[in-house]
């Protein structure tokens, strides 16, 4: 990260302490109020395209769904411009109306745009009066535009702004995807040492029978997994079990079922369920022999609801025998992360820079120009603690055969 962009990102930071985010009383009839933005890099022109989802106020009001000639509730436009300023000034020609930004909920990058750097859209999101910090950032590997343009069966009909941040937060709180704001990115930005991550989202086929047993297909959206950045620019991805690891490794595992073999006799492939109630994730930095050692220290929880068939808690040990299977399979997602980070893209998402400047200044001056090199080859020491704290209101049920 060049000190020019910690310069512009810590004034930014500034900029968002002493703004109110209410800047003027133009009449409600004179915007275009947008609920989602997308941003995608044209391949053939370079150009940046900005498709925006904008909501009708009146049409909501009367509850209209676009029949007999009515105004649909919401209105999807897009333009290009070889910056996104141009890309906006046109859109605002083409609508006749001000783009007020203040109820935006979802800023979607395509893949092309942001392996191309985030920075310029952040900055101008930011920087500009509309918008506002608190919107969510997402990516997807094919094109933004085509989230908010395809329409998706029941779903996703009147403010895709508020339904997609809904997705957001449900697949978040399940811990299969991560919850960041633009202001969350340019935090992690001003500090120059850890690089950020992002909600992935995609559109997808999902199979489909109807009532009389047809078959077909409809689209689908999904957020799932992560986006994860090499200083502003997209490095690649993370499935679900490695952004698990990585909340693992934050401390913000949320929900979530982890599953294991049963350790008693007859148990079968049909894996156990232990549901996570409780997480907690800490990052230690040490120093051994003069380089920086990390240390990951998480403590789960988790409860056992439904017992499979020939479960037999009593037996000594079954208990002790899962909780080590569950610590097992999340040591097991936090170096799947940790070897997509560090040795695959190289990019310290989680701040282990930053706990070693701050448990080692001194040190960490020696050795800050050669973070980059050091970090891939880093040792990371990843210490578990699983607890099974209940076993719901089943315990040794007799199944039927």
């Amino acid at each position: 990260m060049t000190k020019k962009v910690l310069a512009v990102c810590s004034s930014i930071l500034l900029f968002l302490m002493v703004s109110s985010g209410c800047w003027d009383s133009v009449e409600l009839d004179r915007r275009a109020i947008i609920s989602a933005a997308a941003i995608d890099l044209e391949d053939k022109t370079g150009r940046i395209k900005v498709t925006l989802h904008i909501t009708r106020p009146n049409a909501l009001a009367r509850g209209t769904d676009g029949g007999g000639g009515q105004q649909e509730p919401v209105w999807v436009v897009s333009s290009a411009g070889y910056s996104l300023q141009d890309a906006l000034k046109s859109l605002t020609t083409y609508t006749g109306r001000e783009l007020f930004w203040g109820d935006n909920r979802i800023l979607i990058l395509g893949k092309k745009a942001a392996e191309k750097g985030i920075f310029p859209f952040i900055d101008f999101m930011i920087r500009d009066e509309g918008p506002r910090s608190r919107m969510l950032l997402l990516v997807t590997e094919g094109e933004a535009g085509k989230i908010l343009t395809t329409r998706t069966e029941g779903k996703l009909e009147r403010i895709v702004g508020i339904e997609l941040e809904r997705l957001v937060r449900n697949y978040t709180s399940a811990s299969r995807s991560v919850l960041v704001d633009l202001h969350d990115v340019i935090s992690k930005f001003s500090r120059g040492i850890i690089s950020p991550v992002a909600s992935r989202i995609e559109l997808v086929e999902s199979k489909m029978e109807g009532d009389g047993g047809e078959k077909g297909s409809q689209k689908e959206i999904r957020v799932d997994g992560a986006a994860v950045f090499k200083g502003d620019k997209l490095a690649g991805w993370l499935n679900a079990p490695e952004t698990r690891g990585y909340l693992w490794i934050t401390g913000d595992v949320g929900r979530g079922v982890i599953l294991v073999k049963p350790p008693w006799k007859g148990g079968g492939t049909t894996p156990v369920n232990l549901n996570i109630r409780r997480a907690s994730g800490i990052i230690k930095a040490k120093m051994k022999d003069g380089k920086p050692v990390i240390v990951i220290e998480v403590s789960e929880e988790s409860e056992l609801e439904v017992l499979p068939r020939g479960a037999d808690l009593d037996r000594p040990g079954v208990i002790q025998s899962l909780e080590r299977r569950q610590a097992t399979v999340i040591k097991n997602e936090i170096k799947a992360c940790l070897r997509k980070a560090q040795q695959e893209y190289k990019s310290d998402i989680f701040g282990f820079g930053e706990e070693v400047r701050r448990q080692f200044p001194a040190e960490w001056k020696k050795i800050e120009e050669e973070w980059g090199e050091i970090y891939p080859h880093l040792e990371v020491a990843v210490q578990v603690r699983a607890k099974i704290r209940g076993t719901g209101l089943l315990v040794n049920p007799v199944h039927p055969e």
